[in-house]
C-alpha cells in the first residue's frame, strides 16, 4: 500500500512531514480508482481483457480503497481515556487537520474523500451491474439454443 511505500523510504524524514501524510491519505483512496479507470481503457482497447483484469484486482483494490476513503472521512472526537475532544477532535488519516477544517488541506481531504466515497459507493456497483447485464445478454443465445435441444 501508499502506508507501506511510504514506511520503507522514510519519506516523512527526507520530505515534509505533514505533506507526506497528505498525499499519502489523498492517495490511498486514488490509487485504486486511478487503476479501475485503466482497466476501463484496457477493455476499450482489447475487449474481455479489461473485464478479466479488474475481476481479478477489484477484490483488493476495492476494500483497500473503500477503507482508505473512510479512513480519510472519519473523525476521531474522543481521546485514548474515551474523554471528548470537543473543538480539538481531528481527522484520522490527517492527524494534523481539525475535524472540520474546510480550508487547504481540509478541503482538498473533504473532496478526494467524498468524490472516492462516491465513486466506490456508486460507480464501481454500477459497473459491476452493467457486466451483469451484458453477460446476460452474452449468454442469452447459449440459455436459447438448449432449451431448444
Amino acid at each position: 500500500t501508499i502506508d507501506d511505500l511510504q514506511n520503507s523510504l522514510k519519506l516523512e524524514c527526507i520530505l515534509d512531514a505533514q505533506t507526506v501524510r497528505l498525499f499519502a491519505a489523498i492517495g490511498s483512496p486514488l490509487a485504486p480508482l486511478i487503476l479501475f479507470a485503466c482497466t476501463g481503457a484496457l477493455e476499450f482497447c482489447r475487449p474481455g481483457l479489461g473485464v478479466n483484469v479488474t475481476l481479478k484486482v477489484l477484490p483488493f483494490l476495492f476494500i483497500g480503497g473503500a477503507s482508505s476513503t473512510a479512513n480519510l472521512l472519519s473523525c476521531q472526537f474522543k481521546d485514548g481515556d474515551g474523554e471528548s475532544l470537543e473543538d480539538f477532535a481531528f481527522r484520522k488519516a490527517l492527524p494534523q487537520l481539525r475535524c472540520y477544517d474546510r480550508s487547504g488541506s481540509g478541503l482538498w481531504a473533504d473532496a478526494v474523500g467524498y468524490g472516492s466515497a462516491l465513486a466506490y459507493g456508486v460507480l464501481i456497483p454500477l459497473c459491476l451491474a452493467g457486466l451483469m447485464v451484458r453477460q446476460y445478454f452474452a449468454l442469452q443465445h447459449a440459455r436459447l439454443f438448449s432449451a431448444h435441444a
